[in-house]
């Protein structure tokens, strides 16, 4: 741990400590849970700690520390819409008063302004049957009247967006006849008051973010370890993971792609009061937050067609780099299926690198832009992912193109294998389910026989099968299956646990140094570092700095 997350740290026994002795229930979440499940700790880069909360355990705490303010302990404050006049947020916060850490969206609040741990509130909604959607759009709205400083819903289909602006502006047309608390406090007392015993799922919602999960997956508790103390983690944590960060969940994200916070002033050693005065005094917080508002509406009026100029300039993007890549393949003479055919993986991810990287562009996800390819080109890309065991990537790009076109039978075909690498994926790491894994391997298409997918599940299923084990004979299909996958981390990760269990120390330790340098999957660096005490996690914190 770094000096900040130490204060993290110690922010969250204290609030565990709060909650186990009075009853309330909560769950570690977002980036932490990922770490207490990837590596017992913090994911090194992060600096925040996000809990869930239910909305009824939530108002149980809420009304605790309220009629209780001594149960906190010292320079600390629970911060929230429901206690603070300028604060416009859906999570509460709770602060260390002496440190400083302020974002323009909580500057003008000026409370939670030091390090902190944050609840998000999962909120029980309705089934579909039963209104789901008429009620989220209400939430919707809610979340955009609350939050002056941004956008909370530019992510959402422009398909629907127009009917989410109509509804924001009726809600703004009677705020300014009843007022701005009145009309919050309506749209919260009928749309944020869902029975859970109802609810087959939960609504989490912040930011630009929007997620539901099974309230199955959340209802129920298990304990995980994180820096040394166990902390309760939803019962279904790895199924929640999958829908908050997708099908590679257990993958370690490069340097790139991990997500830092950055605000406008972060200090350890100061209280964040000494900065807070000084600008106080410069400004009227009513005046302030109405020209927010004012700035968001006019924000809000003209998101579609700030949306529609940005996937305009993606999609000119993309007729160059696909003019370029038919370039490439004539200079070079390449023939892309002989090149897949013959597993020439690198060459083709090369090939192909700029396409992915513009498809998979988060804007083209979030509006389901499809960058204009030749349906063979699009077929190898795609194939190409998939045979390297990179379904997830591939499965993205069939997403879009499903929203795009009817797609044809080598595509539906491909979309099948992704459902079947998928399905091995959530039996082994979510589940663990032996059965689930025995019977999709059973019924595997002849396609599917060689893929890596398939190899792995095959030796993960050996090792995990409850009879005797013959861990040799794991040891000698693991290195036969080697000799068509020489590279991958995954397959020697499970021939290092076999000489593991047989007590071949020097060799296993050293198959679980390859394998921790062919993959980035942060279970098999748990178990590197547990079995033989590799830390391929440290070593990639020390290769980024």
């Amino acid at each position: 741990m770094n000096e900040k997350q130490k204060r993290l740290f110690d922010l969250l026994v204290e609030i565990d400590d709060i909650c186990k002795e009075n009853n309330i229930d909560y769950c570690i979440g977002g980036g932490a849970a990922l770490g207490a499940i990837r590596n017992n700790g913090f994911l090194p880069w992060d600096d925040d700690i996000d809990l869930h909360i239910t909305r009824s355990n939530w108002e149980k705490l809420y009304n605790l520390i309220s009629e209780n303010p001594e149960i906190l302990p010292k320079n600390r404050d629970l911060v929230c819409m429901e206690n603070t006049k300028y604060y416009r947020n859906p999570i509460a916060r709770y602060t260390d008063t002496t440190s400083t850490v302020i974002h323009l969206a909580q500057s003008i609040a000026a409370k939670s302004c030091g390090e902190q741990v944050e609840f998000f509130i999962l909120d029980p909604i309705p089934n579909i049957e039963d209104g789901q959607e008429e009620h989220i759009k209400h939430m919707r709205a809610f979340l955009e009247i609350l939050s002056p400083t941004f956008m909370t819903s530019k992510h959402i289909p422009l398909n629907e967006y127009e009917e989410h602006k109509k509804l924001v502006f009726k809600y703004y047309n009677e705020i300014q006849k009843k007022g701005h608390s009145t009309i919050l406090d309506e749209i919260y007392e009928k749309y944020y008051s869902y029975p859970l015993e109802k609810a087959d799922n939960l609504y989490l919602r912040w930011g630009n973010n929007e997620i539901i999960f099974k309230t199955e997956d959340y209802t129920g508790k298990r304990y995980e370890e994180f820096e040394g103390k166990k902390f309760p983690v939803p019962k279904g944590l790895e199924d929640m993971c999958r829908v908050q960060y997708g099908d590679s969940w257990m993958y370690v994200p490069e340097k790139d792609d991990q997500i830092f916070h950055f605000p406008l002033i972060n200090s350890l050693n100061h209280s964040f009061e000494e900065y807070t005065k000084i600008y106080l005094k410069q400004i009227n917080q009513e005046e302030t937050l109405k020209n927010y508002e004012k700035l968001k509406q006019l924000n809000i009026d003209l998101h579609i067609p700030r949306v529609k100029s940005s996937l305009e300039k993606i999609r000119m993007k993309g007729f160059i780099i696909i003019r370029e890549l038919y370039k490439k393949i004539e200079i070079n003479d390449y023939n892309p299926k002989k090149l897949l055919e013959e597993g020439e993986y690198d060459v083709l991810n090369k090939l192909f690198a700029d396409y992915y990287s513009v498809q998979l562009d988060e804007n083209c996800k979030t509006f389901n832009l499809f960058i204009e390819i030749d349906k063979n080109l699009l077929k190898i890309a795609i194939e190409n992912k998939i045979k390297q065991g990179t379904y997830f990537i591939s499965r993205n790009i069939l997403d879009i193109c499903e929203n795009n076109f009817e797609l044809d039978e080598d595509l539906k075909y491909l979309k099948d294998i992704c459902d079947y690498c998928r399905t091995l994926s959530v039996a082994i790491f979510d589940n663990k389910d032996i059965e689930t894994v025995e019977n999709t391997l059973n019924k595997a298409e002849d396609y599917c026989e060689n893929l890596v997918e398939t190899y792995r599940a095959r030796l993960w299923l050996e090792l995990n099968k409850l009879n005797e084990k013959d861990y040799n004979l794991i040891i000698d299909e693991g290195n036969k299956m080697l000799e068509d996958f020489p590279t991958d981390g995954e397959i020697m990760a499970y021939i290092a646990e076999a000489l593991y269990n047989i007590g071949e120390m020097d060799k296993s330790s050293k198959m679980y140094y390859e394998a921790v340098h062919n993959t980035r999957n942060g279970l098999i660096w748990k178990d590197a570092k547990k079995y033989v005490g590799i830390d391929r996690l440290a070593e990639d914190v020390q290769n980024a700095n």
